[in-house]
């Protein structure tokens, strides 16, 4: 069912998998492929995280005609040393690319106890916290550390111009009887999607959050879509400053993966 309402237009979420499945499908992507890209980004809607849902499509398409992203690829195991697993997942959609990474992470810490998995060369994951639930409801603790391979958007801390990208960090625990407690949060103020939904709205932005292309605080988030490009700051200052460094060390060199002075 779609209905057209004063605030927009809303999509059965069924419907929508359907149509991000066929979009996903034509680019040449195979059924689990298609199935899995789709309910992650439906998901990410239906969670209340429209900037990492469906509207990262068009990005997503772009990747496929530039070359930047790959159908139908499989993990490549580059380290397995029991507990530890470094993976690369070839340019492959990160919702494929994250969803093994993981079910192997899930598989060695039963093994073990404990797993280390690093996964270097994927597309974009998506929401990071949906990694996280998929370990904690395996009973499981996840810690992510994750860096971005993107045209700089964050300034550091007491700078003036973009130097690093959102990098976000995620924890997973769960609870007995209860909920799990998640936490998921870039570690730019907000996410660059969030940016980017702001302004498809026509909606400013809160006061502290970005800054022009002079470096001067602003509330418009087109300052981040005009050419030479303003930047988002860093959540807490120099707190968040230091964990997008700490998520670039981790996620990116450790992993086995590019760092931003390495972005093609």
């Amino acid at each position: 069912m779609i209905e057209t309402t004063t605030s927009g237009v809303s999509v059965a979420p069924e419907r929508l998998r359907d149509a991000v499945r066929a979009i996903v499908s034509r680019g040449g992507s195979a059924e689990r492929e298609a199935r899995l890209v789709a309910e992650q980004l439906v998901e990410a809607n239906l969670t209340g995280h429209d900037s990492h849902g469906v509207g990262m499509l068009p990005r997503y398409v772009e990747a496929l005609a530039e070359g930047g992203l790959r159908v139908d690829q499989q993990l490549s195991v580059l380290t397995d040393a029991g507990a530890l697993l470094m993976l690369d997942g070839n340019a492959g959609y990160g919702q494929v690319m994250a969803f093994d990474a993981m079910r192997l992470g899930i598989e060695r810490a039963a093994e073990h106890g404990v797993a280390v998995v690093g996964l270097a060369n994927s597309h974009h994951i998506g929401r990071i916290g949906h990694w996280a639930e998929q370990c904690v409801a395996a009973g499981y603790v996840s810690i992510h550390f994750v860096n971005v391979i993107a045209k700089p958007v964050v300034a550091p801390f007491g700078g003036r111009d973009a130097r690093f990208v959102t990098n976000p960090f995620c924890v997973g625990i769960p609870m007995p009887n209860g909920e799990p407690v998640l936490l998921d949060f870039a570690t730019s103020r907000i996410a660059m999607g969030k940016v980017r939904v702001a302004f498809n709205k026509g909606e400013r932005l809160e006061p502290g959050t970005l800054l022009d292309a002079h470096g001067e605080p602003t509330d418009d988030p087109g300052a981040l879509f005009v050419e030479p490009g303003g930047a988002i700051l860093p959540f807490g200052s120099h707190k968040g400053y230091g964990m997008a460094v700490v998520c670039e060390i981790l996620g990116g060199a450790l992993a086995g993966g590019r760092t931003l002075h390495e972005r093609p």
